[in-house]
């Protein structure tokens, strides 16, 4: 099969019975791509004269042609899990014994060795799934590529902060849809669609979603709100919250901090929050939310300007379903033309190109 070039979307590791496996997703001109690397090794170097005890069964101590800073020489470390590492790393944790490189992911170091910083030359067999190419154990090689990146943008209405969800806006290369909960009033635009219930409603979406087969998710407080919210109502409906590239359902996975943002692992596919990334581009607004950032940047803003926007989101499903259908698309079609103006896809990709580190 004929070399592919291709742009890195997501990076994920796991601990095998085998080694670590490694699965990237990326784009190409031919199709997503689902990449995997078996057999790994987690790595980390010691300082030659430091001694450690302990070392979990399996691990090998070699020496290296590699200093520190200061001229050390080290050895490596290499273990069969990354767990394995990391108990160790915590063990002597203190003990002023450095472990130096112990913090590098198992991706970004594959990553880094062979000098891929966003685009890459895929060699390998591959085979045809369900919507993408699968490689496994191909070679890849860095390359200069310019991806054209296809984008949804998702936003929901709900009766309050964690309640039941009225109302999902998709947006997505030209498309655009609303669902709704509830009875079609006359006159519904054919880009709404009225369901009998949330999980309905929840169904729908997640259809919707893999049938657009977006490269990218965009949102304003995307995964702090409406993927956690969307994951916990379909736990509660007990449907898999799958909207991702293969049948493994989507997380949202908890703040590893205070103050930071939960994070959203989707198959094939990046969720982008439009806070954070005008944020990493360096822009500043005395406020973040939605409605002051594109009054400042577009000239507009909501289509809901009472104060007390949750009573009006109330007031409207129950009086105007179809004004809140509007309201709902609107606020979707807001973030793709703040991304657009702020000039963020261009951003993501180049800070990519330049500092090897993922689109979010």
């Amino acid at each position: 099969m004929q070399p592919i070039d291709a742009f890195l979307l997501t990076r994920q590791w796991r601990d095998g019975p085998d080694g670590i496996e490694l699965v990237f997703w990326a784009w190409s001109a031919a199709g997503p791509l689902r990449i995997v690397i078996t057999g790994q090794e987690a790595v980390c170097f010691i300082e030659r004269d430091r001694a450690v005890a302990g070392l979990p069964p399996r691990t090998r101590r070699q020496a290296v042609a590699l200093t520190t800073l200061a001229g050390a020489p080290v050895d490596a470390l290499y273990f069969r899990q990354q767990r394995d590492l990391m108990t160790l790393r915590e063990a002597i944790r203190g003990h002023g014994v450095p472990l130096h490189e112990s913090d590098l992911k198992p991706v970004d170091r594959y990553l880094m060795e062979r000098f891929i910083h966003g685009g890459l030359r895929v060699r390998g067999q591959a085979r045809q799934r369900a919507g993408y190419l699968e490689f496994r154990n191909p070679t890849l090689t860095g390359v200069e590529v310019t991806p054209r990146l296809s984008v949804l943008s998702l936003d929901i209405e709900s009766a309050d902060l964690d309640g039941e969800i009225w109302s999902v806006a998709l947006i997505a290369e030209g498309r655009q849809q609303v669902y709704v909960v509830g009875a079609a009033p006359p006159d519904t635009p054919t880009h709404v669609t009225f369901v009998p219930d949330e999980p309905a409603l929840l169904r729908a979406s997640m259809d919707w979603i893999r049938g657009c087969d977006p490269d990218l998710l965009i949102g304003w407080n995307l995964a702090n709100f409406d993927l956690d919210l969307l994951e916990q109502r379909c736990r509660i409906h007990r449907l898999p919250f799958r909207i991702g590239r293969d049948n493994e359902a989507a997380q949202v996975l908890p703040p590893l901090a205070d103050g930071q943002s939960r994070t959203a692992r989707i198959s094939g596919r990046i969720a982008l929050d439009g806070i954070d990334c005008l944020k990493m581009a360096t822009w500043s607004f005395e406020s973040f939310e939605l409605e002051a950032v594109a009054r400042q940047l577009l000239g507009r803003g909501k289509l809901v300007e009472d104060g007390d926007r949750l009573a009006a989101i109330h007031r409207l499903y129950r009086e105007d379903p179809i004004a809140l259908a509007a309201y709902n698309l609107e606020d979707a079609q807001l973030v793709i033309d703040i991304f657009e103006h702020a000039d963020l896809f261009a951003f993501l990709v180049q800070r990519a190109r330049m500092t090897g580190l993922a689109l979010d």
